[in-house]
């Protein structure tokens, strides 16, 4: 698997790729060359997990953010019960 394949996942895929290979890990007695490649393998999904935890963070922080600066206090001393502006 390329880096480009593994950057291309999403991280379920990414991640359910990982629990393979943790399952042939503990299941199999892989010789060394096998386990050099699949830890390869794993450190490259296990970056593009990353990196999708990461996105989904910066987008949550974003709607917050955004939300934070719509959101206005209610003033109670106006006559009109309206929200101060900011």
């Amino acid at each position: 698997m390329s880096k480009n394949d593994t950057e291309d996942l999403s991280y379920e895929a990414a991640y359910g790729q990982l629990q393979e290979i943790v399952s042939h890990l503990e299941d199999d007695e892989p010789t060394l060359d096998d386990l050099v490649k699949d830890y390869e393998r794993g450190m490259k999904l296990l970056k593009t997990c990353h990196k999708r935890l990461n996105e989904a963070a910066l987008r949550i922080e974003k709607v917050r953010e955004d939300e934070e600066l719509s959101l206005e206090p209610f003033d109670e001393n106006s006559p009109t019960g309206d929200s101060k502006q900011l």
